[in-house]
């Protein structure tokens, strides 16, 4: 038995599909085919309400879909740049709080100076 003939046999080939010219006179494309026009045909995804999407329904989702990502986008940088500015807001705050501390207590806040000074003399000797 030959090798190719064994491989082959059992084998069930489909038959090829016919395309457009084939299916029209004079061989010639129909001029109304389908795939022509994407946006006539339904796509396979369905909707959320179960029907199918047409393609130019499918774009003006994917296109909704953009602007609502784009707009969150935005909030998120607004979000950050005000969360930004009231952390330089409030490390203002804290060290004119610092300063109105140091002029109202001199003699204690030397002091903590002092015992840093000496910590670090300490570390360095």
């Amino acid at each position: 038995m030959d090798t190719e003939a064994s491989l082959t046999s059992g084998l069930v080939f489909p038959e090829t599909k016919r395309s457009c010219r084939d299916e029209t006179d004079g061989g010639g494309n129909k001029k109304d085919s389908k795939s022509d026009y994407p946006e006539r045909q339904p796509l396979n995804a369905a909707g959320t309400d179960g029907e199918t999407l047409t393609w130019e329904e499918k774009q003006a989702e994917l296109l909704q879909e953009k602007q609502n990502r784009e707009k969150a986008e935005k909030e998120v940088k607004d979000l950050k740049d005000l969360l930004e500015s009231k952390q330089k807001q409030l490390e203002k705050q804290n060290r004119e709080e610092e300063v109105k501390d140091l002029k109202d207590h001199p003699e204690s806040k030397q002091k903590q100076v002092n015992v840093i000074i000496m910590k670090c003399l300490n570390e360095d000797g």
